[in-house]
């Protein structure tokens, strides 16, 4: 028979909400603060090509895991 133990610790919701709402923070964090960033270097037209781009890049980055 196995133990109860074992099972509720492998199964606990609790643990799973959790680590969702982590990651949800970061990302959350993330994309306002290259909002933020993107704003402030299209200031000035001249600039917004590539505030745009590195927007792309850089969120492309996130969500593919290989930045931070």
């Amino acid at each position: 028979m196995r133990s109860t133990t074992d099972e509720t610790e492998r199964l606990d919701p609790i643990a799973a909400i959790a680590a969702f709402g982590r990651a949800a923070y970061s990302d959350l964090v993330t994309v306002v603060a290259l909002s933020v960033a993107t704003s402030l270097a299209s200031l000035h037209l001249l600039t917004l090509g590539a505030a745009l781009l590195a927007l792309v890049e850089t969120l492309t980055d996130v969500v593919e895991g290989e930045a931070l």
